[in-house]
């Protein structure tokens, strides 16, 4: 049976992976599941320290060069058809930014539950997504419109999350928990044929070593997204029996993984990363327990190093041609008073200043899609009337309000 998780804003949106200065004390019985990929969206501190951490990289990335403007979308406001969970369904928006259609109507024996628990597109168009019902999760496939649905896996006592699909569209990454006493495989990250058929493990969670008193290093792993040549996964690692996450790399296949490295006092804000176009890095959230900024994880070695200063606040990057990075930069009330601002910004140099893109906003932000080629965003925010608002913006105008519920939008992707 899938167990729900809420999505609740709380300053920038729900708790981010962040581990504590000291681990709490373990509880000695497994966890229940953990968060899927869409869930955990990183949350600021009130305080911000001061220095700047040292890079901890042995060789710097290349010297970016400005991005150029996008043109505007042709066609439309999108750049493409929109995918949205929204209230327990998948919707699509079209590129007009008005009409919008549910692709979903799922049913469940829970009253109360969001039928849907999380989705994935594939390159193609077809969608991939969890039902978490009463006897079992079912794993659904179906097409754009929702046409086509079947069921391609179900059993009893295995709970699915994350999923991400192959490059060719003929596999499904997963995470899989396996709820079974005891249980008959491992949980960790799997793979299924995406026309159906038995898992495959490619990665299992790390074995208990003491019930009683586990060690922090005993992990899960889930995973995250495919490089662009579609040869690796990125993949999150979370401790077990404590607050802690950090990322690594392993290929499609299996075996061994790269982690990314970081220095001491500094913290993996999981749940936001973006690949570098080429594959060579992955760009994620990172820092002190103040909050986090943009840092880079070289793919091959681990090593890692900051990419702006540690008072540079940031939420979702996404890395551009010519080492350009795109994010929004979150600005603190400096009175304390605790209200935050958020602006588009550009990153065109390692540790140099931030250029703002656009008007800043002070509602709260939430989750966020770029379009691919940094254009605009699909976001969703709490505003001061309504619990969660969906909007397009951009640079260069004011944004455009998107059909949703106003309940919540638990995840988004972009179609065809």
């Amino acid at each position: 049976m899938h167990k729900a998780i809420p999505f609740i804003l709380v300053l920038l949106v729900m708790a981010g992976c962040v581990a504590p200065q000291a681990g709490p004390t373990p509880t000695p019985s497994p966890p229940a599941r953990p968060p899927s990929r869409s869930t955990p969206v990183p949350t600021l501190a009130p305080t911000v320290a001061a220095p700047s951490p040292t890079a901890s990289a042995t060789s710097s990335p290349p010297t970016p060069t400005a991005a150029p403007t996008a043109a505007p979308p042709q066609g439309g406001v999108l750049p493409a058809p929109l995918y949205v969970l929204d209230n327990g369904q998948i919707a699509r928006i079209e590129r007009d930014g008005k009409s919008r259609s549910l692709v979903t109507n799922e049913r469940v024996d829970i009253q109360g539950l969001a039928p849907v628990a999380t989705f994935a597109l594939a390159r193609a168009g077809d969608i991939a997504y969890v039902v978490g019902d009463l006897k079992a999760d079912r794993l659904v496939r179906a097409g754009p419109h929702g046409e086509g649905r079947r069921t391609i896996y179900e059993a009893e006592g295995h709970e699915l999350s994350d999923l991400v699909w192959s490059s060719d569209g003929a596999q499904i990454y997963l995470r899989m928990l396996n709820n079974r006493q005891p249980p008959d495989t491992p949980s960790g990250i799997y793979r299924v044929s995406a026309e159906g058929g038995a898992l495959e493990l490619l990665r299992a969670d790390d074995p208990v070593d003491n019930v009683a008193n586990p060690s922090p290093t005993i992990s899960g792993y889930r995973p995250f997204s495919t490089s662009p040549d579609g040869s690796h996964i990125l993949m999150e690692i979370t401790s077990t029996y404590y607050n802690n996450c950090s990322l690594g790399v392993m290929p499609v296949g299996g075996g061994d993984a790269v982690r990314l490295d970081l220095p001491p006092g500094i913290k993996t804000f999981c749940g936001e990363a973006t690949w570098s176009p080429d594959g060579t890095a992955v760009y994620f959230l990172a820092g002190p327990e103040a909050g986090p900024t943009v840092w880079r994880g070289d793919t091959a070695s681990g090593a890692t190093m900051a990419m702006a200063t540690i008072d540079v606040l940031s939420r979702a990057p996404l890395a551009l041609p010519g080492g350009v990075l795109r994010f929004f930069l979150v600005r603190r009330d400096p009175s304390g008073a605790g209200a935050m601002s958020f602006v588009m910004a550009n990153l065109t140099a390692p540790q140099a200043a931030p250029a703002p893109l656009g008007v800043p906003f002070s509602d709260r932000l939430g989750r966020v899609l770029w379009a691919p080629d940094g254009s605009g965003a699909a976001m969703g925010v709490e505003t001061a009337s309504k619990s969660v608002d969906l909007r397009w913006a951009t640079a260069d105008g004011p944004p455009v309000p998107l059909p949703n519920t106003n309940q919540g939008i638990a995840d988004m992707a972009w179609g065809r």
